[in-house]
């Protein structure tokens, strides 16, 4: 009889810690990101970081300015840089996956292992999928390290970031309104370089477009040394994309322009800071002084109404704005 016990006794405890597993396990099937990325569902009301493996490659995913971006934190081979930029519809307007086949946008007879954001520093500083031996670390206003909740998830109205190697060194400011970048140090040239896929994939100039500060469509951005306009945003035609995609420059090195072109099926390139002709296109911006910002806009909101808020994210990068205008 007490053998009959035991064997009761056990046989309990085994299915306990089988049903425990088979919870756990489930949860975890439930919170994990599929290798393609996702948006944060629900959306956030402010800015929200955790630590996920995307593409192959471990990365801070952060909600902010609108979308669902994944930025390479140098873990991994010490690769760092936007790798996806998620719109609240779910498209992905870099998805770098260094072609491993988990992104599965036309590439036609180009590489998704160019895309990425901001493409910062000679020695691919800041390029997603390309080692430069950067780490990446949060910061607070003074620039000591900030840890994260037990729960593994950074939260706040302002979140810092800072991403360094031995030449170049960037804080990151993330606000649910927009990005700021600041550039700490750079010993060598750079430049701000986006290359990506307009609404996720590239299909023609009758659905993909961009605009500049007066109103200027699908025109060329700069020349060698000069850009014609501070800021750009991208725009799908499709109704089921409701959000745009801008960058801005201020304080950009005098004389020094940049490029914008379309790679045919696979991404716009374009630069505030890159000059010259592949294979002797240049990063060419020095010094401290130059800030970007980007992020995502409501579409709906219309050209005027896009414009003077990346003006006045340029005017003022490093402060929190009304983020209701960046939501579909």
């Amino acid at each position: 009889m007490k053998n009959n016990k035991l064997s009761i006794q056990t046989s309990l405890i085994l299915s306990c810690i089988v049903l425990s597993a088979t919870s756990l396990f489930a949860q975890n099937q439930e919170n994990e990101t599929p290798v393609s990325g996702m948006p944060f569902d629900p959306y956030p009301s402010q800015v929200v970081v955790t630590e996920v493996r995307h593409f192959d490659n471990m990365s801070w995913k952060i909600a902010a300015a609108g979308g669902t971006f994944y930025f390479e934190n140098g873990e991994t081979d010490g690769k760092t840089g936007f790798s996806s930029a998620f719109d609240q519809a779910g498209n992905d307007w870099i998805g770098n996956d260094a072609d491993k086949g988990y992104n599965l946008s036309p590439r036609g007879n180009g590489k998704h292992e160019y895309r990425g954001w901001p493409n910062f520093g000679n020695g691919n500083f800041d390029h997603p999928q390309l080692p430069s031996g950067t780490s990446t670390r949060w910061v607070d206003e003074n620039g000591e390290d900030v840890a994260f909740g037990p729960d593994g998830v950074l939260k706040g109205q302002h979140l810092r970031m800072r991403s360094a190697n031995e030449t170049y060194e960037l804080e990151y400011h993330f606000f649910p309104s927009h990005v700021a970048i600041k550039v700490i140090k750079a010993e060598d040239a750079y430049a701000f370089l986006y290359e990506g896929p307009i609404g996720g994939e590239m299909e023609g100039p009758d659905v993909d477009k961009w605009y500049f500060k007066d109103g200027t469509e699908n025109g060329q951005l700069c020349s060698a040394s000069e850009c014609f306009s501070p800021f750009i945003y991208f725009l799908d035609t499709d109704p089921k994309d409701t959000q745009v995609f801008y960058m801005g420059v201020d304080n950009q090195t005098e004389g020094v322009g940049g490029e914008s072109y379309v790679q045919a099926d696979n991404m716009v390139v374009v630069s505030y800071g890159r000059v010259g002709t592949w294979p002797n296109d240049n990063r060419s911006l020095t010094g401290t002084e130059a800030i970007s910002v980007f992020g995502f806009h409501s579409k709906d909101a219309g050209h005027d109404d896009i414009s003077n808020f990346i003006e006045a994210r340029l005017a003022d990068p490093f402060t929190a704005a009304d983020p209701e205008g960046v939501k579909p």
